[in-house]
């Protein structure tokens, strides 16, 4: 069971020991859960910052889950069903919750990949994979924009990059 990375490939996949092959519907229930964990956590960040952006961000991340749920062709109805918004109550930390955003994206972005790269070879999912990275993004801008340790530019003289 020692493994030689020299040794060329056999066919029978389980004797390899080179990875395990990914279905195509595996790669896409990566990318729904990715995204619906995602959404999950901007709802949660609703309770810490500006609500009405993080419901916006959320919202937005469940159009993008069911435009390419109807891509997929799989016709599961569930996975496009709309995430909750959070009304008070106990809810999970604010790291947490950012955790849960940098997470699911980066899920959902490795599953848009591997449909795009490896199964389906299409275009659309690799550009939606990269839109899925850009949204990660702005989420991570939008939390250091709300950051309660952030400090004011002008805090003890100078300026921003002074400081």
């Amino acid at each position: 069971a020692e493994f030689d990375p020299s040794s060329p490939g056999t066919a029978a996949g389980e004797q390899d020991h080179r990875g395990s092959i990914m279905r195509e519907f595996e790669s896409y229930e990566r990318f729904i859960e990715g995204m619906k964990i995602a959404s999950d956590g901007a709802r949660h960040m609703a309770r810490y910052a500006d609500p009405e952006q993080w419901n916006r961000y959320a919202d937005f991340l469940d159009q993008v889950r069911r435009a390419m749920v109807q891509l997929a062709g799989f016709d599961r109805p569930e996975d496009a069903r709309v995430s909750l918004q959070q009304f008070g109550g106990e809810g999970i930390s604010r790291t947490a919750a950012l955790s849960r955003i940098r997470t699911g994206l980066d899920g959902a972005s490795a599953g848009a990949r591997q449909i795009a790269q490896a199964q389906r070879m299409d275009l659309r999912w690799q550009i939606r994979a990269n839109h899925i990275d850009t949204l990660r993004n702005k989420a991570n801008q939008m939390a250091l924009a709300s950051s309660p340790l952030s400090v004011a530019s002008a805090w003890g003289g100078g300026n921003a990059t002074l400081q």
